[in-house]
């Protein structure tokens, strides 16, 4: 399949914002009927989906899983030979032929599935938005540390790796990717936002401690974010510190001050 549509480098983090936030429109697309017409001025993104779920229509539920099967293993291929966007591009087409299939059969009769392709899907899903987690953090490290869209990339790996938890809350690949996400988003935060972050992706690397108590790397992060918070907490005292003194010593310069009528509503 040709995998360009969603590779640009501008795109990634807006398709991902579109492709990961729509469950609560799982199935929109049940019925089938003749294909939508594009609006005028849609993006290239938007347009591709749309065109997904058009083309979702006329397909059965082993076709669209054997599709999503088919863009995921692209995606692996191209991961290993460092090609990045593309491997993201694969991974979003993934997710798009099988995410409805996710669904219960008993509430989406239309969709014609059963439970086995249901949980044929829930893998597929979760194994993918866990590999997006990965990818999308190790395009952010090849970011500058000012660009703006780091930030958004790392927001994005975030949300790949929250999705592959409510799959599967288990899934300790997906915690740690998570975690090491938040780490690096907590770098360009100001003091008490990188703490909360911080704080988050400790709880994700003791989340894998508590399924793997010998995972060293999880333990190594533990312990590196933890040193962070303390500098950060160091930090943060000795700032109010400075601002206590500042405001002593403005104290004492007003009471130094002049009442010059002599009833307190005008001083020098």
């Amino acid at each position: 399949p040709d995998s360009g549509t969603f590779g640009a480098t501008d795109g990634a983090a807006a398709a991902a914002a579109v492709a990961m936030n729509k469950e609560a429109n799982i199935a929109e697309d049940e019925s089938a009927g003749e294909d939508d017409e594009i609006p005028e001025g849609t993006s290239p993104q938007e347009a591709e989906m749309l065109k997904i779920d058009n083309e979702k229509k006329t397909m059965s539920a082993s076709d669209k899983l054997e599709r999503s099967i088919l863009w995921k293993a692209e995606g692996n291929d191209l991961f290993k030979k460092n090609e990045i966007f593309k491997a993201v591009d694969c991974y979003y087409h993934a997710i798009l032929y099988c995410r409805e299939l996710m669904s219960n059969p008993q509430y989406y009769p239309k969709l014609e599935h059963n439970d086995f392709q249901r949980k044929t899907a829930q893998d597929l899903c979760e194994s993918v938005y866990t590999n997006l987690a990965l990818v999308q953090t190790k395009y952010a490290n090849t970011l500058a540390p000012d660009d703006a869209e780091m930030t958004k990339v790392l927001e994005e790996a975030v949300k790949s790796g929250s999705e592959a938890l409510k799959i599967n809350a288990k899934n300790v690949k997906a915690m740690f990717r998570r975690g090491m996400a938040r780490s690096m988003l907590a770098k360009g935060a100001k003091n008490v936002e990188a703490q909360k972050i911080l704080a988050d992706a400790k709880a994700d690397f003791l989340a894998v401690l508590a399924e793997d108590a010998q995972n060293r790397e999880a333990r190594a992060e533990a312990k590196a974010v933890q040193e962070r918070i303390k500098a950060l907490r160091k930090e943060e005292a000795e700032h109010e510190g400075k601002t206590f003194a500042f405001g002593a010593t403005l104290s004492g310069i007003g009471a130094k001050e002049k009442d010059l009528l002599g009833d307190g509503s005008v001083k020098k």
